[in-house]
């Protein structure tokens, strides 16, 4: 990295040629440093405040590029993600309809163009050749290998409207496509496929040739270093920061064991206030069986967990049959999902944070699943799994729900804010989940793997600066992990919160 001056934001280019091309492209005072990783190009109008650290994006280029064209789909895969060997395969039919480039930039879509095809007019092997393009690029080739490559000299027309659902739609597909790979930008060509998208190849190093893409490229590089260098300001700065809140939204089942079935929570709660009920949908028909927690967020841990307990008292109230049992976990009853939401605000959402949340906190969880958990992935619970949010900040979304006993509870909600407070700096930094193995072994529920590596990763947040801060709510959790505790999905939650039980 630059020795002399940090810059807020570091994008990895790879090669000398590529670092020329990109700033070429963006028409941005890019500045080049090399590593032993390879080139990078710093951005940003000032540089960062002393001891703060940089926001790297796309370290993970390199191991991208090295990964086998059956390992990238292999990835696509574990994230409910197809990927289009040829555009064959795309429909079964022997043509795709409809091509689209999507340009991406720290989880958000900047550009979106529509690349007209022709039935019969094939994208050929795409995985494997951008596997080939990106080899090339990293030893200081060409930046081929985009989506106007794969379509030739087709005219490019606009894609759909920002905003709109088919723009949400590619926007979360191409998001997801890059990060599962260790990517925070780049271009991903989708086809359209039946009722959703495949994904024909992703270059991290985008052309940045279609339409305006570059110009809405280089003003997402521009707004998330100006973001970040705030983000990094300590207070005495005279910066306006924003103090983190932490809030959640985790679910349950309202259960009749006598009858052996699921009661509506519907039935006792609205679908409005700090205890209300959720909807899924269920044969085409959408229907309100899940019971919802939504309390005030909270400053810290222990202020976040008493307007949990309050939400709990409340839903208690209004649940009038008593003998209905709560439960609580991944997947306590085939077929109905439970997911543990929780909500940030205060702090900039970056792919660096969500891998962080991923390796530091999922990891640990699923630790401690009961074996049923395993069955909402990759649906749900998927690693990077994030909602934006109206009041600005953004909900993490890959964790059950973890109602389960006061000790999670209190360790995921303690855990989760540590990391946000912690992750910029030197620390947390193995993220073993980078590895494929690991990698699959999450998605799979292999037990003992994932125990042996959140043995690691814990060890990594008992030496944090901050983790005295939270000590009484993390070293239960932790020490559940150490002993190899699982939790339990049958079990009543009522009774670990003392909520009474007839």
């Amino acid at each position: 990295m630059d020795q002399t001056r940090k810059y807020p934001l570091y994008l990895f280019a790879g090669s000398d040629d590529n670092l020329s091309n990109l700033t070429r492209r963006l028409g941005e005072p890019l500045h080049g440093s090399i590593d032993s990783k390879g080139a990078w190009a710093g951005a940003g109008s000032w540089p960062l405040p002393e001891g703060a650290a940089p926001l790297c994006m796309n370290g993970g280029a390199a191991a991208f590029a090295a990964r086998s064209a059956r390992l990238v789909a292999e990835r696509l895969r574990m994230a409910g993600l197809k990927a289009a060997e040829s555009h064959r395969e795309a429909d079964g039919q022997g043509s795709y309809r409809r091509c689209f480039a999507v340009t991406v930039f720290c989880l958000q879509a900047v550009h979106i163009a529509e690349i007209p095809s022709r039935t019969g007019e094939g994208a050929g092997d795409s995985l494997a050749a951008s596997r080939r393009a990106m080899s090339s690029r990293m030893s200081g080739g060409s930046m081929g290998g985009s989506a106007s490559d794969m379509r030739g000299n087709s005219l490019m027309v606009s894609g759909p409207e920002p905003g709109s659902p088919m723009f949400r739609r590619l926007e979360k597909t191409a998001v997801r496509a890059l990060y599962v790979q260790g990517l925070d930008f780049g271009e991903v060509t989708l086809l359209s496929c039946g009722s959703g998208y495949a994904v024909a190849s992703i270059v991290p190093l985008p052309e940045l040739g279609l339409g305006n893409s570059a110009r809405l490229f280089a003003e997402s590089v521009r707004r998330v270093a100006a973001d970040w260098a705030l983000e990094a300001a300590p207070a005495s700065s005279g910066a306006a920061a924003n103090k983190m809140l932490i809030g959640m939204d985790p679910e349950f089942l309202l259960y009749d064991r006598l009858r052996g079935k699921i009661v509506p929570a519907s039935r006792f709660l609205d679908t409005a206030g700090r205890a209300g009920c959720d909807a899924v949908w269920i044969n085409g028909r959408r229907k309100y069986p899940l019971a919802e927690l939504r309390p005030a967020p909270g400053g810290e841990p222990r202020e976040a967990v008493q307007h949990l307990m309050a939400a709990m008292r409340e839903a208690s109230r209004q649940i009038g049959d008593k003998a209905l049992a709560w439960l609580a976990g991944g997947m306590p009853q085939p077929g109905l999902p439970l997911g543990g939401h929780l909500h940030f605000s205060g702090v900039m959402l970056t792919p660096q944070l969500l891998r962080a949340l991923d390796n530091y906190l999922a990891l640990p969880v699923a630790a401690l699943e009961d074996p049923r958990s395993r069955a909402r992935r990759p649906r749900y619970g998927l690693l990077g799994d994030f909602r934006r949010q109206a009041y600005g900040g953004f909900e993490y979304r890959t964790l059950p729900s973890f109602l389960i006993s006061p000790v999670v509870t209190k360790g995921v909600v303690a855990l989760a804010v540590l990391i946000a407070e912690e992750y910029k700096g030197p620390a947390l930094s193995s993220l073993p989940l980078n590895d494929d193995e690991a990698l699959s072994a999450f998605y799979q529920g292999d037990r003992p793997a994932i125990r042996r590596l959140a043995l690691q990763v814990i060890e990594e947040v008992a030496d944090l600066p901050g983790f005295s801060k939270y000590e009484s709510y993390l070293t239960p959790m932790f020490d559940a992990i150490r002993s190899g505790k699982m939790w339990d999905e049958t079990a009543d939650i009522r009774e670990a919160w003392k909520i009474s039980v007839p």
